[in-house]
């Protein structure tokens, strides 16, 4: 009797605790103060390795200018600080990280054929060094990712998909072969965990049976996998995101609609099988649990009706959105997709360097891929590191982000469950991923950054209870007052384990002291959900 009566209270307990309201934890600060005229960090996970900050600098020497950059550890503080001589022609178009090092890439202008300067640097040692790459084709460039020992390229070459490999120890670019078709963009290009890379390519041809392409290479560029999907009727894949072999099995998700679609109809899911044909499953957002529960019953039961009539007659439902996938996680369940929900300023140039497709988002991507599905840019390291440019998207420019969705899907790529954020009026000059999450047991918390505040939801999978969060982004001290944020300054992106890093630029004012004025800093929190 004593044992039941124990472990009843045990279970009590347990009960108690994961139902207990959602706490924000934010341990340690990093601060510098800008001055006027210094450019913005651009900030890069190094996982459990910390943090690495890098931007250009006023100053010059010899035809170069300095970048600055600084690593952080994980309690976020200064373990080294370094300068780096770069070509004043050229900016930074994409970084890296390996357990030991990570890489920076740069590349002057809007030129397609030039050398590239790819910087290595130590995160233990800090020693630092400096390649030149030399392409033998005029590519432009829209992937990079390092796969081994080697780093592999993506792009274009008279607006047909080209895929180059650098060996570092022959310091020699290669042609990696089954490439180069016409009407094909290339969606995806990805370092994997056990030194492969994978590839996706969509067929944007008018034809009936169009196909998507994927294919896995090791890091000499030996194909080792080649898969062929059917892509059925008049649907569209719009996105597509792999998996990284964390797990055993690989997986395709994505969004879909109909040809020449900018919107999208829902998400879709595939396994890959090179031996078996594996139907794709296609999701409409009308189908999903919660993905509705932000309209009013009336509206949504009339958008339910309504595609569950059209998906039965064949076509392409009505209730569309804007929808752009930003991060993907494997976990013992399958699989999980992050996405958001956007509308974009009608100002939005259709396109860019005078190429007749339209690119629905506005990301690197766009500047070079002539194809209309231009997978959005990836802000999270773990997925695609090519750099994003701040100015892709003119100032004027007014995009609000309006929704988060997390979705789960199965090994098969069937929907499992999905949960959805509401986002309080976020407005960016620039298509950037807002919103960030963990699953932590079986609570999943959604978290971003809303000015100087932090919103933070909790939902428990079991219960469905869901508890809400506001919490103020800690000062460095308890006497330092903020005076003000840079309107759209930083952002913030899940870092390791249950933790955040958020970053911004403040104006803030030591209370204690007279003499001392305001001052703008850039800073770095630590967050961590309790």
């Amino acid at each position: 009797m004593r044992f039941i009566v124990t472990y009843t209270a045990l279970l009590l307990a347990c009960s108690f605790l994961n139902n207990l309201p959602a706490q924000v934890h934010q341990p340690y600060r990093y601060e510098k103060e800008q001055k006027f005229g210094d450019e913005d960090f651009t900030v890069i996970s190094l996982e459990e390795n910390g943090l690495a900050l890098v931007r250009e600098t006023r100053h010059y020497k010899g035809g170069n200018r300095t970048w600055e950059l600084i690593l952080l550890d994980t309690i976020l503080n200064e373990r080294q600080h370094l300068d780096v001589e770069i070509d004043q022609r050229k900016t930074l178009i994409g970084y890296e990280y390996d357990s030991t090092n990570f890489y920076l890439l740069f590349k002057s202008g809007e030129s397609i054929k030039t050398i590239l300067d790819l910087v290595e640097i130590n995160i233990r040692t800090a020693e630092i060094k400096q390649t030149e790459i030399k392409p033998e084709l005029a590519v432009n460039l829209t992937h990079f990712s390092k796969v081994g020992n080697n780093f592999v390229f993506g792009g274009y070459v008279n607006n047909e998909p080209a895929v180059l490999l650098y060996l570092t120890d022959q310091q020699n670019m290669k042609v990696v072969p089954g490439f180069f078709q016409k009407e094909t963009e290339l969606v995806e290009l990805r370092g994997n965990k056990n030194s492969t890379f994978s590839v996706i390519l969509i067929d944007r041809s008018q034809r009936d049976n169009r196909k998507l392409l994927f294919k896995i290479f090791d890091s000499q560029g030996k194909e080792l996998l080649d898969d062929i999907i059917t892509i059925e009727g008049k649907r569209s894949l719009q996105t597509a995101i792999v998996s990284s072999l964390v797990r055993d099995d690989l997986i395709l998700l994505g969004t879909w609609g109909g040809l020449n679609s900018k919107q999208s109809a829902g998400f879709y899911g595939v396994p890959v099988d090179p031996f078996t044909e594996q139907p794709i499953t296609y999701t409409a957002f009308a189908d999903m649990t919660n993905y509705l529960q932000y309209l009013k019953e009336a509206k949504r039961k009339r958008i339910v009706e309504k595609t569950k009539v059209a998906l039965q007659a064949g076509k392409i439902p009505d209730f569309i959105n804007f929808i752009r996938p930003v991060r993907i996680t494997e976990y013992d369940k399958g699989f999980l997709l992050l996405a958001e929900v956007f509308i974009p300023s009608s100002s939005t140039a259709p396109f860019r360097d005078n190429y007749p497709y339209y690119a629905p988002y506005p990301t690197p991507y766009s500047y070079y891929g002539p194809y209309f599905g231009n997978y959005p840019s990836y802000y999270n390291r773990m997925y695609n590191p090519f750099y994003t440019d701040s100015n892709t998207m003119r100032p004027a420019d007014d995009i609000k982000i309006t929704r988060s969705i997390l979705v789960s899907f199965t090994p098969k790529g069937e929907v499992a469950w999905d949960q959805t954020l509401e986002l309080d009026n976020i407005r960016l000059s620039a298509l950037e991923q807002v919103s960030d999450f963990c699953l932590i047991s079986n609570n999943l918390y959604f978290i971003y950054k809303k000015e100087s505040d932090l919103r933070l939801k909790k939902v428990n999978l079991e219960t469905g209870e869901v508890s809400e969060l506001t919490e103020r982004i800690r000062m460095k001290s308890e006497t330092d007052e903020l005076r003000s944020e840079r309107d759209q300054s930083g952002a913030l992106r899940y870092w390791y384990n249950t933790g955040f890093y958020v970053w911004g630029v403040q104006t803030i004012r030591n209370t204690t002291s007279k003499e001392e004025g305001a001052k703008r800093v850039f800073y770095v929190n630590k967050v961590a959900i309790r």
